[in-house]
C-alpha cells in the first residue's frame, strides 16, 4: 500500500498522523507519496473525492484501488494488520469511534489560531467528548473492550494528543481513565519510537 498525503507538516494531528501511527504499531512499512501544494490542483483530479489522505492498494499485476476517507483507510489497514475487532457488534463500535473523531477534528483545526474560541471549544464540546470516551473505555486498557492496542486506539491517541499539543487546557479535561489510556499508549515501545522518528513530520 502507498499513503498519499500533503508534503510537510499540515498541522498538529493531521489525518495522516493516525495512519502512520497505526502502521508503526503494527510494525509495518507504509510507503508514502507526499504531494506539494503546488501539485495539488492537478493531482486533486485523480482522487476519488478531491481530498487527501488516499491509500493506493495493489490488487495484483498492475491494477490498483484508490481508497479515500480516513475512516475507511483506518478500518481497512486495521483489518489487514489484525488490529481490528472480530465481531460485527464491536466492529460497528470501532467504526463509530473513528467517525466521531472526524466530527470533532474540523472545529479543533478551525480554532487552532483563535485562543478564546479554542478555549471555549475545549471547555465545552471537547470536554463532553472525552467524558463520553471515558464511559466507553470503562475499565478496559484499550477501546472496544480490548486487552491489546488496536487501530481505534491509534486514532484516538493521535487526535487527543493533537488537542493537548494545541493547548494545555485539553489535557486538563481528560478524566482519569483517559489520562491512564494516554500514558498507556505513550509507554508502548512502538508508539514512542514513532513519536520521535525523523520520518514522522509531526514529531515536534
Amino acid at each position: 500500500e502507498e499513503l498519499v498525503y500533503f508534503d510537510g507538516t499540515i498541522g498538529v494531528g493531521s489525518r495522516a498522523d493516525q495512519i502512520r501511527l497505526l502502521s508503526a504499531v503494527a510494525g509495518k512499512s507504509l510507503q508514502e507519496k507526499r504531494i506539494k501544494f503546488s501539485e495539488w490542483p492537478e493531482y486533486k483530479k485523480t482522487t476519488p473525492y478531491g481530498a487527501l489522505p488516499m491509500l493506493i492498494i495493489s490488487t495484483g499485476d498492475t491494477s490498483t484501488i484508490k481508497l479515500a476517507q480516513t475512516t475507511s483507510i483506518m478500518s481497512y489497514l486495521s483489518k489487514e494488520y489484525t488490529l481490528w475487532p472480530t465481531t460485527a457488534e464491536k466492529e460497528a463500535i470501532a467504526v463509530s469511534l473513528l467517525a466521531s473523531i472526524e466530527d470533532l477534528r474540523p472545529s479543533l483545526w478551525k480554532h487552532r489560531n483563535e485562543p478564546e474560541a479554542l478555549k471555549k471549544y475545549i471547555e465545552t464540546r471537547y470536554k463532553d467528548y472525552v467524558t463520553r470516551l471515558d464511559t466507553l473505555l470503562g475499565d478496559s486498557p484499550f477501546f472496544v473492550g480490548c486487552d491489546k492496542v488496536g487501530g481505534v486506539d491509534c486514532a484516538l491517541f493521535s487526535f487527543l494528543r493533537a488537542a493537548t499539543r494545541l493547548t494545555n487546557e485539553a489535557a486538563q479535561q481528560h478524566p482519569p481513565r483517559i489520562q491512564a489510556f494516554m500514558k498507556r499508549m505513550a509507554s508502548l515501545d512502538s508508539v514512542n519510537a514513532f513519536l520521535i522518528s525523523p520520518e514522522n513530520p509531526e514529531k515536534n
